[in-house]
């Protein structure tokens, strides 16, 4: 067979990598492949679209057909393939093409997409050789950290752990170190500004960034949240490293904090009291509180003036004629009759208002006590976090932030969602509507949260709410979910949305990972901050194992000046310690331990 052949002939091929599905998932774990050298064949049987042609030009091979079909996968050269990556929208697909695969090849990884939660845990216990990974597991890590931390940029799974990247400005205050007290501190510099203005991508540890200027770091998410929560805590951390940062001031429940933790003396709740009550009424209910109490009040004094009697009795009897009770102890029969006109009308008006009033407030208690049963906000909500969307990922992120002590407000369109009961089991309040309506958003006290996150399944929904969100509080942190990578980059410079991710560049290294192994080298685009705006750059991970050859017992800068990158983690050997990020460039590494460097791309 020809070479021009075997290349159109899958079957004919060995160790490479077969990918059943197409999409931005698909399309994002192909490039994922192709950066770590390995060849890819994808099985596809829908129309021609946009990511096939996106896939011709990556000179990737399709191969047209049901992909749970054996001859399909035969034709697409499972047979032989290493791993088998399965990343299709149906649970039910992915299962027939899983289970197919195992058939044809007993000994290739066979990597598959779940949206079924409970069905991904069962089948990591089945000895299969199939492992179920969830895409929103990975992605609603990425966005709870990402509302959490507004100096967050993006992510990247390695070590079986999630790692951030953020964005950190130099200090101008004291005196100007270099990168590695950064590294010191727990902080890997993989982008920065040098004195002279220019970026400078994977830089030395002996650079000294200019003051101001924006340093790209990779840091554990708790380290990165903790710096960043305050302006003076880097400078604390840089001269420091050993010296414990502020803790993060957060509540132990969401539910009691507003109620109990600051104690109010009983006017001021009397007073907030009725300013909820009095906000919440309807306008009629308001007009006709007012017109009630101008009744009463007139009534008392004509009748404390002209009839006369003392002040106490012109009220018991106003009240005994508005509430139509008529004990006949006081009454009009010798009055003047111009009196006895006032009283007929004080009867008819009163009556007519106490209807009005009795009627308006079992409607307020009603709908009260159903806004309780569905889950309304409160207006007393403050400092919380405000989520569009409750999808697999918009849940995750609402139960990871719950779990946090935070308080959170939910916006959904869907009456139906599948997540909905869950949601108010836990007692989450829940807004039916439109997030990129203003009502919607004012109704969840955007102006109040500390975050707003768009994770609906719909770009331009999530856009267009986050753009709404931020004029109606300006300067508010928003989180956007894209799901294509290329939009995520455009809407961060075009749009100024600094935390805009995209999910499936997120969780793409981890099926890759999970079908190669987490030694394959991995491209990472970073939005770096340059005297003429925000671009974007590539950096790729690569991975150094210390063997028994000459990188034995030789330090982290010794490997690295060798082999030409920046440090960015070291990964122990097995499970005998966690990995280190940032080390140090005088650490030694020991045998087994990886080394994993940055280099620009």
């Amino acid at each position: 067979m020809s070479d021009a052949s075997a290349a159109s002939h899958p079957e004919s091929w060995g160790d490479h990598v077969v990918l059943c599905g197409l999409g931005t998932v698909g399309v994002s774990v192909t490039e994922s492949l192709l950066q770590a050298g390995v060849r890819v064949v994808v099985v596809d049987n829908g129309p021609p679209t946009p990511f096939r042609r996106t896939l011709d030009s990556l000179g990737v091979l399709v191969v047209e057909g049901d992909c749970t079909h054996p001859e399909t996968l035969l034709q697409a050269g499972v047979a032989r393939a290493r791993a088998v990556i399965v990343v299709v929208s149906h649970d039910m697909v992915s299962l027939q093409t899983a289970l197919a695969a195992r058939e044809i090849n007993a000994e290739a990884r066979i990597i598959i997409r779940l949206f079924n939660l409970r069905t991904a845990n069962l089948l990591r216990d089945l000895p299969a050789g199939i492992t179920a990974l969830s895409l929103s597991a990975t992605v609603a890590q990425v966005f709870t950290l990402a509302a959490r931390c507004s100096a967050l940029r993006g992510a990247f799974t390695l070590g079986g752990a999630i790692w951030a990247i953020g964005s950190l400005t130099a200090p101008s205050q004291g005196e100007a170190l270099p990168l590695e007290h950064w590294r010191r501190a727990g902080l890997a510099p993989l982008a920065c500004t040098s004195q002279s203005g220019e970026i400078v991508m994977c830089p030395s540890p002996t650079l000294v960034p200019a003051p101001g200027s924006t340093v790209l770091v990779a840091a554990a998410p708790d380290r990165l949240e903790a710096i960043s929560a305050r302006s003076d805590t880097l400078v604390t951390a840089l001269n420091d490293p050993a010296a414990p940062l502020p803790a993060l001031a957060r509540p132990t429940t969401a539910r009691r904090r507003s109620r109990f933790s600051v104690p109010r003396s009983f006017l001021v709740r009397l007073r907030k009291g009725f300013r909820l009550f009095w906000t919440r009424t309807n306008r009629i209910l308001r007009i006709a509180l007012i017109t009630l109490f101008g009744l009463v009040v007139a009534s008392v004094l004509i009748f404390y003036l002209f009839y006369p009697l003392s002040f106490l009795d012109a009220l018991y009897f106003t009240t005994e004629l508005v509430t139509t009770v008529g004990l006949g102890d006081i009454s009009l029969l010798r009055a003047d009759g111009p009196l006895k006109v006032f009283g007929i009308f004080v009867m008819l008006g009163g009556a007519a208002m106490m209807a009005v009033v009795y009627g308006l407030l079992a409607e307020l208690v009603l709908s009260s006590r159903l806004e309780a049963l569905l889950g309304e906000p409160t207006e007393d909500v403050r400092d919380h976090y405000v989520v569009a969307g409750l999808g697999a990922v918009g849940f995750r992120v609402v139960s990871a932030l719950h779990e946090a002590g935070e308080r959170v407000v939910v916006i959904e369109s869907s009456e139906s969602g599948r997540f909905i009961p869950q949601l108010r089991a836990l007692r989450i309040p829940l807004i039916q509507g439109d997030a990129a309506q203003e009502e919607t958003l004012q109704r969840a006290h955007i102006g109040f949260s500390r975050a707003f996150i768009a994770a609906t399944s719909n770009d331009l929904v999530n856009i267009e709410a986050v753009l709404t969100a931020r004029a109606m509080q300006p300067g508010g942190h928003v989180v956007l979910r894209v799901f294509d990578p290329a939009l995520a980059i455009q809407v961060r410079s075009g749009l100024g949305i600094s935390s805009s991710f995209s999910a499936s560049q997120i969780g793409a290294p981890a099926f890759v990972g999970a079908a190669l192994g987490h030694d394959v080298p991995q491209m990472l685009s970073l939005p770096v901050v340059g005297p003429s705006g925000d671009v974007t750059r590539q950096i790729l991970l690569t991975h150094v194992r210390v063997g028994e050859d000459d990188l034995g017992g030789r330090s982290v800068g010794e490997i690295a000046s060798a082999r030409g990158g920046t440090p960015v983690l070291v990964l122990p050997a097995g499970d005998s310690a966690p990995p280190e990020v940032a080390p140090p460039m005088d650490r030694m590494l020991a045998l087994g331990e990886t080394l994993v460097l940055a280099t620009a791309s």
